[in-house]
């Protein structure tokens, strides 16, 4: 060991207590997991049983991370260095954000900078919405595409 932090890392992973550290993590430092546009909406709340429970503002925001949920998952993992949830659930609460910005409560093209879809990512999101929803399909996968 070089030093006291891959020590204390080493005692930890060993004594199966890494995932609760990791899962610790991935809520205190939320912004950095998901982008501060998402934070400013969202709040992670808990991992249990594998499943990411985070508070949303509204429907709108639900409905824009049901469709993110792929992607939410893998961005999660990722940064826990390894499978750490298999799911989301998502629930509306009340985010206290002292230092947002009120003008990104509406939700405009850059809510998902940083974010990065494949084709192959757009056309599931979109496929996902009702089939008579031509126009407000065609509108998301423009902001999507304009992310990338």
């Amino acid at each position: 060991m070089d030093n006291v932090g891959d020590l204390i890392k080493h005692l930890l992973k060993n004594s199966n207590m890494w995932g609760a550290v990791k899962r610790q993590e991935i809520i205190v430092k939320w912004p950095e997991v998901v982008g501060s546009k998402i934070a400013n909406h969202t709040e992670a709340v808990k991992i249990d049983k594998d499943v990411l429970w985070v508070k949303v503002r509204d429907s709108v925001w639900m409905h824009h991370l049901s469709l993110l949920k792929p992607k939410l998952k893998k961005n999660v993992n990722n940064y826990a260095g390894g499978t750490l949830i298999k799911d989301v659930y998502f629930f509306i609460g009340d985010i206290v954000k002292p230092e947002e910005d009120k003008q990104e409560e509406q939700c405009g093209t850059n809510n998902f900078e940083g974010w990065d879809f494949s084709e192959q990512e757009i056309e599931q999101m979109i496929g996902e919405l009702p089939p008579h929803e031509e126009e407000i399909k065609e509108k998301i996968k423009k902001i999507l595409q304009n992310n990338r």
